[in-house]
C-alpha cells in the first residue's frame, strides 16, 4: 500500500486528511470506510511487528555485549504478579568504545535531555551527549523509557555515573533544560557537579512575559558576559528599562545560565544545550521505529558519525581543530582593539 509508511510512522492520521491526501494525489474519492479498513490493517501488522520487536531486545543486548566487551546494557522490565510475562519498561545502552573515547578525548561536560518517540508505542528516549575536541556533538550512552520522570532519570544518572566513573560529580559540569525530574535527580546523584541550565529555554520562558524586542538583547548581554564586571553592566542596563524584567531574569540562579560565573575547571564556555538538540534532529526518522530497530539506528549513525569524523580529521593540517582554530584567530583579532 501507498500509503503505509505514512501510517507507521503517524498512527494517528485522521482519515480525514487521509482521503484528502489520497484525492490530492490520485484524484480519486474513497469512502471513509476503506481509509479505516486499510488503516485497521496496517495497524495490526505493525503491532505485530512491535511485539516481534520487543522479543528481541535480550538477544541484542547480548550481541552488543559480545560484539563491544566492557558495554553496558540494562534491561528493566515490571512484572504485575509473579504469573504474568514480564513487561519491558527501560533500556540502557553505553557503548564501552563510546565510553573510552569520551573520557579520553572530550570535554568533562555532559549534556542531558530527553526526547518523545513518536511510533505506534510511546515513551521517551534519554540521552547523554559530550562535546569532542571540535566543540561538536559525541553520543555517550541513551535509554529507552516509560516517561521522564525524576525516577527515569535517576536510574539513568546511576548507570552513566557507574560507567563513567563519576563519583558525585566533582570536575564535572551538566547541561540541561528544566526537565521534570531531572533537576532533583541530579541534585541527588551528582551533588558536587556544576549544573547550567540551558540559557535559551531560559530566555523563551522569560520572553513570554517580557515581549518588549528592546529588552531582549540586554538578556543575552547578561548571558554571554565573560567577567562579573560585565553582567553587573548589562543587568544595570536592563534593570533601568524594566525593573520586573531584570528581576524575573534572575529568578533561575545566574550561576547557572550565565558565562561569568561558570566554573573554570571544565573548559566550554557554552550557555546552551545544543548538542543534545543536534543529536534529537539526527535521530528523527529512528524514533518513529519500534525498539529494536529505533536502537540499532542510533548504534548505527554513531559508528558512521565516528568514522566520518576520523576521517576529516586525519586530513587536518593544524594542531588545533578547525573550529577551536577559527575562535582563537576571533580572540587574537579582538585583542588587538582593546
Amino acid at each position: 500500500m501507498k500509503y503505509k509508511r505514512t501510517i507507521r510512522c503517524n498512527p494517528r492520521w485522521k482519515l480525514r486528511e487521509m482521503r484528502a491526501t489520497i484525492r490530492e494525489d490520485i484524484g480519486t474519492d474513497v469512502y471513509q470506510s476503506i481509509c479505516a479498513r486499510a488503516k485497521k490493517l496496517v495497524l495490526q501488522k505493525t503491532q505485530g511487528c512491535y511485539v516481534d520487536e520487543f522479543g528481541l531486545l535480550w538477544t541484542y543486548a547480548e550481541e552488543m555485549r559480545k560484539a563491544d566487551p566492557g558495554t553496558t546494557v540494562k534491561i528493566k522490565v515490571d512484572r504485575l504478579n509473579p504469573e504474568n510475562k514480564p513487561l519491558f519498561q527501560r533500556m540502557y545502552v553505553g557503548f564501552a568504545s563510546l565510553r573510552r573515547g569520551f573520557l579520553q578525548g572530550c570535554r568533562q561536560i555532559i549534556g542531558l535531555d530527553g526526547c518523545f518517540l513518536k511510533g505506534l508505542c510511546k515513551g521517551e528516549l534519554l540521552s547523554a551527549i559530550g562535546r569532542d575536541a571540535n566543540d561538536q556533538m559525541y553520543p555517550i550512552a541513551w535509554a529507552v523509557v516509560e516517561v521522564e520522570s525524576k525516577d527515569s532519570w535517576s536510574w539513568f544518572l546511576e548507570l552513566l555515573a557507574s560507567d563513567l566513573s563519576l563519583g558525585e560529580g566533582s570536575g564535572w559540569s551538566i547541561s540541561s533544560d528544566q526537565q521534570k525530574g531531572l533537576i532533583p535527580a541530579i541534585a541527588s546523584l551528582l551533588p558536587a557537579a556544576e549544573h547550567r541550565l540551558c540559557a535559551r529555554h531560559i530566555f523563551c520562558n522569560w520572553r513570554k512575559v517580557h515581549k518588549n524586542l528592546e529588552w531582549h538583547p540586554y538578556f543575552w548581554e547578561c548571558a554571554k558576559s565573560t567577567t562579573v564586571m560585565k553582567f553587573n553592566h548589562a543587568y544595570k542596563k536592563l534593570e533601568s528599562r524594566n525593573k520586573k524584567a531584570a528581576q524575573d531574569m534572575v529568578r533561575v540562579p545566574k550561576e547557572q545560565w550565565c558565562k561569568a560565573f561558570f566554573s573554570t575547571i571544565v573548559k566550554c564556555d557554552s550557555v546552551d544545550n545544543n548538542i543534545s538538540e543536534t543529536f534529537n534532529a539526527s535521530i528523527v526518522e529512528a524514533r518513529h521505529k519500534p525498539p529494536y530497530s529505533l536502537l540499532d539506528d542510533i548504534r548505527v549513525l554513531t559508528m558512521e558519525r565516528i568514522a566520518k569524523k576520523q576521517e576529516a580529521a586525519s586530513k587536518w593540517t593544524s594542531p588545533f581543530c578547525p573550529k577551536i582554530m577559527k575562535k582563537l584567530e576571533i580572540n587574537a583579532k579582538e585583542s588587538r582593539i582593546c
